[in-house]
């Protein structure tokens, strides 16, 4: 499973297995505490800048916010139900071919992902 960066955009790209592990995790969210999911950051990192070792998943409050820092990489922040509707775009049928994907930021309104939020593609590889 990888996770891509450009300046601004965010691809999580795995098997429909490892997307789905990512989403029986973040169901089970509970407040207060992170996630860490780690990626492959071997090979090409396509048309994006750079691949990613890990993302961090924090449950606070607010609407869900993706942000980038050298020295905290890949974060995502926000409230339980907006972690848990995030959670919801790692569900993909067992026949999805590769390439299918949705986009988090587009198809949720903002009581969930944040305006500020670096936007996220999650795809099947």
């Amino acid at each position: 499973m990888k996770l891509f960066r450009a300046i601004d955009e965010l691809e999580i790209s795995g098997t429909v297995s490892e997307l789905a592990e990512i989403k029986r995790t973040l169901e089970k969210a509970e407040d207060g505490q992170v996630y860490v999911f780690t990626f492959d950051c071997s090979g090409c990192s396509m048309s994006y800048d750079s691949l990613e070792p890990e993302l961090k998943v924090q449950v606070c409050s607010g609407p869900a916010c993706a942000t980038f820092r050298e020295e905290g990489g890949v974060t995502i922040r926000g409230g339980l139900k907006s972690i848990e509707v995030f959670a919801s775009f790692f569900d993909f049928d067992l026949d999805s071919a590769s390439g299918e994907h949705y986009h988090w930021d587009e198809a949720c309104g903002s009581e969930y992902v944040a305006t500020n939020s670096i936007p996220m593609v999650v795809s099947v590889a």
